[in-house]
């Protein structure tokens, strides 16, 4: 059996009037909205949304110079912007495109990685960091581990590039790929000391079935979705692995939604 590790309880996104949810970034410029209809969400840096700002007579333009948001998007199209919207990953600037994934709040995002590194532990060599978005876990990783970073989506997968290759020097290359039609093989992960996957909600069964035959030693699962991990688990164990532990990162506030960080050791290489 895997060891549940206990259960982390960082403060979640925010909610108030109007469909709007806050989400706080402590990284300079990081305000950004997407708006969506007659709602919206942001990711508003560092202060409550006064709803009395909003009422009819206001147009989302207004709010984004009330809030002094970074950026404002309708159906993810820019109608507003002050400055580019930067989160930061150890350090590492990040110019997130419209409607980027993140997490819901800082402090999730900084459980998270924690448990990343914790799974990775003291290795070195080359990382594979699949459904990379921009960067979360490539950056923090980067400080021990040469990584390649692979992502589906081509904004997120520029802005990944953009910063990595803004320090010169960088240990993270970046590559797009549509990782369910295109998993990575077995024979291309056979130079990879550790894998890393976040897929989104549906799980990566196709990729999952390329690690369990893999000779990969140490496999790193972040899922939001139990249902899709345990799939998936249940591919990796048959195919050898051993589910270590398993952690909950509970986010969000009256929701039954969870995150989950799960540790993969092949004990004896086939």
């Amino acid at each position: 059996m895997p060891r549940a590790r206990s259960c982390y309880y960082p403060r979640a996104a925010r909610a108030c009037h109007a469909g709007v949810n806050i989400h706080r970034h402590k990284s300079p410029g990081a305000g950004e909205c997407h708006a969506h209809g007659y709602g919206a969400r942001c990711k508003y840096r560092n202060r409550k949304i006064p709803t009395s700002h909003f009422g009819p007579e206001h147009t989302f333009a207004d709010a984004a110079n009330t809030l002094d948001l970074a950026r404002l998007c309708l159906n993810l199209e820019p109608v507003s912007v002050r400055r580019a919207p930067v989160v930061h990953f150890a350090g590492q600037p990040v110019t997130i495109p419209p409607g980027a994934f993140l997490q819901a709040s800082v402090e999730a995002q900084a459980a998270l990685t924690a448990l990343v590194l914790e799974a990775l532990g003291d290795g070195k060599g080359k990382l594979l960091d699949l459904f990379a978005g921009c960067g979360s876990f490539s950056f923090p990783a980067a400080q021990n581990f040469h990584v390649h970073a692979v992502e589906g989506d081509a904004a997120m997968a520029t802005a990944l590039t953009t910063a990595a290759n803004r320090t010169g020097a960088s240990k993270v290359t970046v590559a797009q790929r549509d990782l369910f039609q295109r998993p990575f093989m077995v024979n291309e992960l056979a130079s990879y000391a550790a894998v890393i996957f976040n897929p989104p909600q549906a799980g990566a069964f196709e990729q999952a079935t390329q690690l369990a035959a893999s000779k990969v030693k140490r496999v790193i699962g972040v899922s939001c979705d139990p249902d899709s991990f345990a799939r998936d688990a249940r591919i990796l164990t048959d195919g050898g692995y051993v589910l270590q532990w398993v952690a909950p990162v509970d986010q969000f506030r009256w929701s039954a939604r969870i995150e989950l960080v799960g540790l993969f050791i092949r004990e004896k290489v086939r």
